[in-house]
């Protein structure tokens, strides 16, 4: 089976579909499309990230570029240093994949999502690079390593709140043994919130095994059992969540769409008082939405369509619902995805989960039945069928629909 270049870049068995050999061929390609003289490297925790870390420096220098070695760091902490500087960047990363996977994803001068010109340059260039004869690059070259790499990202999450504060919320997160295990902490505590972390000790195999955003039993647990007020479930690389309520219910990405639209509508923070969504957005938040007074532009699934749609104006909030957590997006470059540290900030002082999660949603029936259509098993692991479900008025029920997504991105 080949490995192929996508939206985000590419993920594969880790030295088997996704080697050295390949990485250095990709690194080669989107060096040679996107023109950038300096790169931003970042990776999450799994064990093969390190080589393959090393095959992609080794080939950009290669081509004669500086790299700025950032470590172990969230995603959006590598978009947002590339925006600022202004250069490419590239994660070693396969988000919510087991340990034995990686991947590479690429980002844009200025941290921003590939355009579907400069994506088919990059994929028909490594095509071309890897039906030659494999080359060997090597080299001695101690990357420059950033000091404070997080710095930025973490300063940007404490100015979500706009000064407003967590203080006194008691905070549960699951890192998923991933890139935000060591940052977490310091963040939430810093706002105030008093702050317990889980599955935040990866070993290189553990990250996202029974754990972070694709498993959020474990957390509803732990928020039951110590009566915190809000349970947040990254995944590998911390730009994806599921939120868990003080009585243990799953706040998946459609519910939270609406609390984050609803909040900037409520500060007149909400441009033309809209919000983007996908296909994947349930009818029941359609219609928390519209009840609030908030219209929806609806685009093509994938997060790139939300940003198109964002640097357009017509929005300055945008959020699309999977199975493994949401992804949310604010301004108009799309380097805002904070999802999981942003979560409680969006929340403000409305304390929406000390309640529980009933909140304004009580005509909501979420009924989004995820299922992998390659082997029939539910989303989140579970044969039988599993539902989200809020209170929900009979007027509404002739509206419902059943999504079939397919799990993956």
């Amino acid at each position: 089976m080949a490995l192929s270049f996508g939206t985000d870049g590419v993920r594969g068995v880790a030295q088997e579909l996704l080697d050295e050999n390949f990485v250095t061929y990709l690194a080669l390609a989107a060096s040679n499309v996107l023109k950038s003289d300096q790169w931003i490297l970042g990776r999450d925790t799994r064990e093969s990230g390190v080589a393959l870390s090393s095959a992609m420096i080794a080939a950009l220098d290669h081509e004669g570029i500086e790299i700025l070695d950032i470590g172990v760091v969230p995603t959006p902490a590598v978009a947002l240093l590339s925006r600022e500087q202004n250069c490419a960047g590239a994660v070693i990363s396969a988000s919510h994949n087991p340990w034995t996977d990686n991947g590479v994803k690429i980002f844009a001068p200025g941290g921003r999502k590939l355009h579907d010109h400069e994506q088919t340059g990059i994929a028909n260039k490594l095509q071309q690079l890897i039906s030659q004869p494999p080359q060997e690059i090597r080299s001695n070259l101690s990357p420059r390593l950033h000091p404070k790499p997080t710095d930025s990202w973490a300063m940007s999450l404490v100015a979500a709140l706009e000064g407003r504060t967590l203080e006194g919320m008691r905070i549960i997160i699951d890192c998923a043994n991933g890139s935000a295990s060591h940052i977490a902490f310091a963040i939430f505590n810093e706002v105030g919130a008093q702050v317990a972390l889980i599955n935040a000790d990866p070993n290189g195999r553990n990250i996202n095994e029974d754990c972070g955003s694709t498993h959020p039993d474990g957390l509803a647990k732990e928020v039951l059992s110590t009566g915190a007020d809000l349970g947040l479930a990254l995944d590998g690389d911390a730009d994806r969540l599921i939120g868990v309520a003080s009585d243990g219910s799953l706040i998946d990405g459609d519910i939270q769409i609406c609390l984050f639209a609803k909040d900037l509508a409520d500060r007149d923070r909400l441009m033309h008082r809209k919000a983007i969504i996908t296909p994947m957005t349930n009818l029941g938040a359609r219609i928390s939405l519209e009840k609030a007074a908030i219209g929806t532009i609806e685009v093509p699934v994938g997060d790139r369509n939300i940003l198109a749609e964002l640097e357009a104006g017509s929005s300055n909030f945008g959020g699309e619902q999977s199975f493994y957590g949401g992804g949310f997006y604010t301004g108009h470059d799309g380097n805002d995805q904070l999802a999981g540290a942003k979560f409680p900030a969006n929340l403000g002082d409305n304390r929406v989960c000390r309640l529980g999660f009933c909140c304004d949603h009580d005509h909501i029936l979420l009924l989004n039945r995820r299922r992998n259509l390659g082997t029939g098993a539910d989303a989140f692991g579970s044969q039988g069928s599993q539902y989200l479900v809020a209170k929900v008025s009979s007027s509404y029920l002739a509206r419902i629909v059943t999504l079939l997504e397919q799990a993956g991105d």
